[in-house]
């Protein structure tokens, strides 16, 4: 991930993915701090630099939603779930 930082100039989508990637891990291990911390980040970079393209942010609303069910914040959950629909539809 720091090397894909610092790379000129940066590849947001390479970035982002990395960041949904161990977000991921976390929530593999059972760390949900740590993981809701790195898909809001891949959502961020998404959001910011990604937007052109709207299927670029499936990924990360698809991530936040299974995340936010796993913790039982399903009204947040839903949210990020009907976001990604309404894209792929």
């Amino acid at each position: 991930l720091a090397v894909i930082e610092k790379l000129q100039p940066i590849n947001h989508q390479l970035l982002a993915t990395c960041c949904s990637n161990i977000g991921v891990a976390y929530h593999e291990m059972g760390q949900t701090a740590e993981e809701l911390s790195y898909l809001e980040r891949s959502l961020e970079i998404s959001e910011r630099f990604l937007s052109a393209n709207p299927h670029s942010l499936l990924l990360p609303y698809n991530n936040l939603s299974n995340a936010y069910n796993k913790i039982r914040k399903h009204s947040k959950a839903l949210t990020y779930a009907k976001k990604a629909l309404s894209i792929a539809e």
